[in-house]
C-alpha cells in the first residue's frame, strides 16, 4: 500500500511540474524566493536560539519525556514591491512576473485544486499585505488550520510587517489570506492596529495592487524575536498593566474537541480539592483569553491551541500539559522556556499507540490515571485542600 502511494505521489507532483510549466509559471524555491527579492528587503529579523530543559514523565520521573536540546529559528524578512505585474492566488500565494513566491514552506497552496479554473474577479487595492500562502483543510495535520496556527504564525507575521513599516498609516492596508473561519482572525487585525474592513478573502477575489509588502514565515516554534513583537504591539493595544496574581489562582482548561479527557468529571473533582477554577471550553474574545492566562499561577490541561495563550503568561507560572499516547509535540514547552514558566507532562500510556496515521494520532483523546496525577499535584502543589 505504501510502495502504491508513492507511485501516486510521484505522478501527481510530475503532472503539476509539467502543468505549470505549460502555464509558464516558475515555482520558486525558499532560497531562490529570499535571493530574488533581497533588493526588496525592508526588514530581517535575526533567529534565536532556546535551550530547552529534559522532561521527565509524571506518571514516572524515572523516564525521558522530552530530552534536552537547543532549538534554533531562522531569520525571517519583510519585503515590499511593486505589484502591477503581480496578483495573489486563491490561497494566497504571492505571484510577480509569473513567479510564484515561496513565503510559507512549500507551494501546496498554489497546487490545491490547480486543474479548477480560477474564475475570481479582478480587484485593485493601493497597497496589500498578503499573510498567509496556505489553503486551511481540517482534516489534514499538516496544514495551518488553527488557534495556535494564526496567532503563532500569521497573527506574529503581521506584527513583524508592522514594525518594518514603522509610522506610516496602516489603517487603509488591505490584508489578504485565506481565512481560518475563526472570530479571533479580525480581533487580532484589529489589535494590531489594522482595520478588519480592509481583510479579504482570497478565495473572492484575485487581488493586485500598486505595492505588496508581505514576509515569509519561520518555523512551527516562532523565534524569541518574534514573540516579544506579537506581545510588545498587542500590549500596547490593550494597555495591559504589570500586575501580581494570587499565587493560588489555578486554573484548569477544559477541551471539547480532538484530545478531551475521556474521564473529564473524575479529573474535575481531583484538581477541586487543589482549588482549581474550570475554564469550560467556549467562545472568548482575545482580550478575555489574554486576561484568563495572564492572571493564571498554575495553568493544566489537554494539549490543545488555546495554550498559545501562555505568551501571556507571568514569569514563574506553572504549565503542567496532558498528552495522548500518540500525540506529544514540544511546542509549549517551547513557549513556556521562553516565557521563563515551570513546566511539567503527563502522558496517557493506557490507550493504542497510533502510527503511521497522523490525523487520527493528532486526535486520540486522553485518560488520565487520577491516583498518578493526585500524588504528581501533591508533589508540586502540597497536599490537597480537603486533607
Amino acid at each position: 500500500m505504501g510502495t502504491f502511494r508513492n507511485i501516486i505521489v510521484a505522478i501527481r507532483k510530475k503532472v503539476i511540474y509539467f502543468y505549470f510549466k505549460f502555464k509558464k509559471y516558475q515555482l520558486l524555491t525558499l532560497e531562490e524566493t529570499i535571493r530574488c527579492l533581497k533588493p526588496s528587503c525592508i526588514r530581517t529579523v535575526p533567529g534565536s536560539a532556546v535551550a530547552l530543559p529534559e522532561i521527565s514523565y509524571q506518571n514516572n520521573l524515572q523516564k525521558v519525556f522530552f530530552e534536552a536540546y537547543t532549538f534554533r529559528s531562522e531569520a525571517v524578512y519583510v519585503w515590499e514591491c511593486d505589484f502591477q505585474n503581480g496578483f495573489i492566488s486563491k490561497h494566497g500565494s504571492v505571484v510577480i512576473d509569473n513567479k510564484v513566491l515561496c513565503t510559507d514552506w512549500d507551494h501546496r497552496g498554489f497546487e490545491h485544486r490547480f486543474w479548477k479554473k480560477d474564475k475570481r474577479p479582478l480587484k485593485y487595492v493601493k497597497k496589500l499585505i498578503p499573510l498567509l500562502s496556505h489553503h486551511q483543510d481540517l482534516t489534514s495535520p499538516s496544514v495551518l488550520t488553527g488557534y495556535y496556527d494564526f496567532v503563532l504564525m500569521v497573527a506574529a507575521k503581521l506584527s513583524r510587517i508592522k514594525d518594518a513599516l514603522g509610522n506610516q498609516d496602516i489603517r487603509d492596508i488591505t490584508i489578504a489570506y485565506h481565512s481560518f473561519g475563526g472570530h479571533y482572525e479580525k480581533e487580532y487585525l484589529e489589535l494590531l492596529g489594522f482595520r478588519a474592513e480592509n481583510y479579504i478573502d482570497t478565495r473572492a477575489y484575485k487581488i493586485s495592487a500598486n505595492k505588496v509588502i508581505f514576509g515569509n514565515a519561520g518555523s512551527w516554534k516562532p523565534s524569541v524575536n518574534e514573540i516579544k513583537s506579537l506581545k510588545k504591539n498587542i500590549e500596547q493595544r490593550l494597555n495591559i498593566s504589570p500586575l501580581t496574581p494570587s499565587a493560588d489562582n489555578r486554573i484548569y482548561i477544559s477541551r471539547k474537541g480532538r484530545r478531551r479527557i475521556e474521564n473529564e468529571i473524575e479529573l474535575i473533582e481531583l484538581l477541586r480539592e487543589f482549588n482549581f477554577i474550570i475554564i469550560e471550553d467556549k467562545e472568548r474574545s482575545v482580550a478575555e483569553q489574554i486576561e484568563i492566562y495572564r492572571n493564571a499561577s498554575f495553568i493544566i490541561g489537554p494539549h490543545g491551541a488555546s495554550f498559545a495563550n501562555i505568551i501571556w503568561c507571568r514569569p514563574e507560572t506553572f504549565l503542567y500539559e496532558l498528552f495522548s499516547k500518540s500525540w506529544y509535540p514540544d511546542y509549549f514547552l517551547y513557549l513556556s522556556s521562553i516565557n521563563h514558566m515551570h513546566y511539567a507532562a503527563y502522558q496517557d500510556e493506557t490507550s493504542e499507540e497510533i502510527n503511521g496515521d497522523l490525523f487520527r494520532a493528532l486526535c486520540q483523546d486522553i485518560q488520565v490515571s487520577i491516583p498518578i496525577l493526585r500524588a504528581s499535584l501533591e508533589k508540586i502543589l502540597g497536599k490537597s485542600a480537603s486533607a
